[in-house]
């Protein structure tokens, strides 16, 4: 009797501990964001200025503000910690800014790493957001469309992630890919300005 319920014993406790395994199996307790930074060009992390032109070669020069944070957050049961970077082009003179937000959260379907895009202010006059999903696949992407080559202002560009707001009237397109970072935009003229040159 006693080498029987040592089985049971022994049973529900290899059933609990796999039940343990199974549900912690893949948890990170400490969500690195690497991919997405990965994603962007080095330059925009380390610059103090981007350079944007239109089509008759005016320049707008926005300022970059960079932040990094870690998030204490939970899923369910779990408890984890998420890196997040925010990169913010902005003038302040005019009230415009474009904000790309890296982060990660678990879901029911799992871990989900976003870099999102906003083109600002959001107002009566205008806005856009869009996400790009981690690890990159053009089948992932939900609410931008992508264009392995794409002309804006006479320039072309390469892998370009890009949407188009059909509800602003302004402020209502905005182009990125990996090279150049923020690729080209739309602003409250309906003006394209795209991108030329980061200033350290």
């Amino acid at each position: 009797m006693k080498n029987l319920f040592r089985l049971v014993l022994i049973i529900v406790s290899s059933c609990l501990l796999l039940a343990c395994e199974k549900h912690s199996l893949g948890f990170e307790r400490v969500v690195s964001i690497n991919e997405i930074r990965d994603y962007l060009p080095d330059a925009i992390f380390k610059s103090g200025k981007v350079v944007y032109k239109n089509q008759w070669g005016k320049e707008w020069i926005l300022d970059i503000v960079y932040r990094e944070y870690i998030n204490n957050l939970s899923y369910k049961t779990e408890v984890y910690e998420a890196e997040e970077f925010r990169i913010t082009l902005v003038d302040t003179s005019v009230n415009f800014s474009i904000v790309l937000q890296g982060g990660a959260n678990y879901t029911d379907g799992g871990l989900v790493k976003t870099l999102i895009c906003y083109l600002m202010p959001f107002n009566e006059s205008g806005s856009l957001i869009f996400n790009i999903f981690f690890p990159l696949s053009v089948k992932k992407q939900r609410s931008s469309n992508f264009a392995s080559l794409i002309s804006i202002n006479n320039k072309e560009y390469k892998d370009v992630y890009f949407a188009k707001s059909s509800s602003s009237q302004f402020y209502s397109q905005m182009f990125i890919n990996r090279n150049e970072g923020v690729v080209a935009f739309e602003d409250r003229f309906n003006e394209i300005w795209t991108f030329d040159r980061y200033i350290e």
